[in-house]
């Protein structure tokens, strides 16, 4: 298989070790040429599936996105975080330590995910949430409700 990205040298402007990427080939709904996030390594991202750094995320350290899973805006995935499946990570999400987003699960707006937190199972976070080692899952919904 041919990779599907290559790491440019269009460096983060706040984030040391990090650069954008470009895809190679067209896939799912990137097209050749077209410019993604920001990985710190190929270790980041996978070549397989349909997985994406969209925009200005940032994948780092020994985080990675595998499969099909997308991730949008101004997410950043670091430390040993996983994102899997067909997940998505979008807006100003962040998923780090051992934190992993899999089973077609949705993590949106300003939600933190940290330490050895796991959401699964079709679970949808948004609003300003915060998870530290807890466990998400099923067809919950946890939101922040604004009055």
């Amino acid at each position: 298989m041919s990779p599907k990205y290559e790491i440019t040298g269009i460096a983060h402007p706040t984030i040391p070790g990090v650069y954008r990427i470009r895809a190679l080939r067209s896939f799912g709904l990137v097209k050749s040429g077209s410019l993604g996030g920001y990985v710190s390594s190929y270790n980041n991202l996978s070549h397989k599936g349909i997985c994406w750094a969209h925009d200005d995320v940032v994948v780092d350290k020994q985080a990675c996105v595998v499969n099909n899973a997308q991730a949008w805006g101004d997410a950043h995935i670091t430390d040993n975080a996983l994102v899997c499946d067909d997940s998505i990570v979008r807006d100003y999400v962040v998923v780090n330590g051992f934190a992993i987003v899999e089973g077609s699960s949705i993590v949106r707006d300003h939600v933190t995910l940290t330490g050895s937190s796991i959401v699964t199972y079709r679970a949808v976070l948004s609003g300003n949430v915060t998870v530290n080692n807890g466990l998400v899952m099923g067809s919950a919904l946890v939101e922040e409700t604004l009055n």
